[in-house]
C-alpha cells in the first residue's frame, strides 16, 4: 500500500485498490478444510481505509467473472471502468481464467495498451517470507503473537454484540458474546485470550479477555463455538454494536470444570494472570496501530 501510494504520488494519480469478493477459492469451491479467511469484507474496507488509499473498488466475485481471461479484465475492467495508467501487482500472483495471466505476460499486455506496470516487492521479516497461508497456520495453532508481527498489527474479530444466556454476568464476569458476519472467518483455537477493543468507549482501547470454546464445564456440551469476552471495568449494555477485538495472546487452552465454582475461580485466575500480563506488556501492546473502527 506504501507503495501505491508513492506511485500515485509521482504520476499525480490516486491510489485505487480493486479487492474481489466472495474470495475466488470458496466461489469456485477450490477449498480445502483448513482454508479460512483472514478478514470479513467489513474489516478488509475498513483496514484499507486506516491505511487512506483514494479508492477501494471491491468486485463481486462469480463463477462468470472467473472465466474472464486476463486481457478482459485489463480492458473490461482496469480500464474501462477504472481508468488505470499505472497497475501494482502482487507478488506470485495470477489472472485471469485458468489463471492464465502471470507477472510477465500482464506487463506486456499492458505495455500495449499504455499501463505502466510494477511488482510489489517481497515481504521478509526476520528472514521469513510473509505470506497468508503462513499466517493462516500460526492463527489455527494458537500462535498469535507470531501471527501478529507478521500482519504489523493483532488479529482482529469483530461482528455484532447478541444476547447471551447471562451465565458470565452469574459468574461476576459479564460477557459480550460476538457473532462473526462470515461462515469462513479463521477463529483461533479454543481457550481464553487476552484482548483489546478499540472504540467501545470513544477514542480509547479497553483490554479484557476473550473465552472460545464450546464450554465443556456444562452439562451439554455446545456445538456451535462461542466467542464471550469480558473487558475489564466496563459493564454497559451493546447488544446489537459492532465491536472491535484485538487479539493479542493466547493465555491457556480449554479446559473443563465438574462444577460452576471451579470454573468461575479459574476464570478470576485468569483475569488475574492477564492483567499482569497487560502490565508487563503495556507500552509493546499500547505501541499496536489502533483499528480503523
Amino acid at each position: 500500500i506504501r507503495k501505491l501510494k508513492q506511485i500515485a504520488q509521482d504520476v499525480q494519480g490516486e491510489a485505487v485498490v480493486v479487492t474481489l469478493w466472495p474470495h475466488p477459492r470458496i466461489t469456485l469451491k477450490k477449498t480445502e478444510n483448513n482454508f479460512f479467511l483472514l478478514n470479513t469484507l467489513q474489516e478488509r474496507i475498513k483496514l484499507l481505509s486506516s491505511l487512506e488509499v483514494d479508492h477501494l473498488v471491491v468486485f463481486p466475485f462469480s463463477e462468470n467473472y472467473a472465466r474472464l481471461s486476463y486481457t478482459q479484465f485489463i480492458d473490461n475492467i482496469l480500464i474501462k471502468n477504472i481508468g488505470v495508467h499505472h497497475l501494482l501487482l502482487g507478488t506470485n500472483n495470477h489472472y485471469g481464467n485458468n489463471k492464465e495471466g502471470n507477472t510477465t505476460s500482464i506487463a506486456g499486455y499492458a505495455a500495449q495498451k499504455g499501463i505502466e506496470v510494477s511488482q510489489a516487492p517481497l515481504v521478509q521479516i526476520d528472514g521469513t517470507k510473509v505470506s497468508s497461508t503462513l499466517i493462516r497456520n500460526l492463527l489455527l495453532e494458537g500462535k498469535v503473537e507470531q501471527a501478529t508481527a507478521l500482519l504489523g498489527q493483532p488479529y482482529p474479530l469483530s461482528g455484532k454484540v447478541v444476547p447471551g444466556d447471562k451465565l458470565g454476568t452469574q459468574l461476576g464476569f459479564p460477557t459480550l458474546n460476538l457473532e462473526i458476519p462470515e461462515s469462513g472467518k479463521l477463529i483461533p483455537p479454543d481457550g481464553v485470550y487476552a484482548v483489546t477493543a478499540d472504540e467501545v468507549i470513544p477514542s480509547s482501547s479497553l483490554k479484557g479477555m476473550m473465552y472460545i470454546g464450546t464450554r465443556p464445564s456444562l452439562k451439554k456440551e455446545e456445538k456451535k463455538r462461542r466467542i464471550e469476552v469480558h473487558l475489564f471495568n466496563f459493564t454497559e449494555n451493546l447488544y446489537g454494536r459492532e465491536v472491535w477485538i484485538n487479539v493479542i495472546r493466547r493465555m491457556r487452552e480449554e479446559m473443563a470444570f465438574t462444577t460452576l465454582e471451579e470454573l468461575k475461580n479459574q476464570i478470576n485466575k485468569d483475569k488475574i494472570t492477564i492483567l499482569n500480563f497487560f502490565q508487563n506488556n503495556y507500552e509493546h501492546i499500547d505501541s499496536y496501530r489502533k483499528s480503523p473502527l
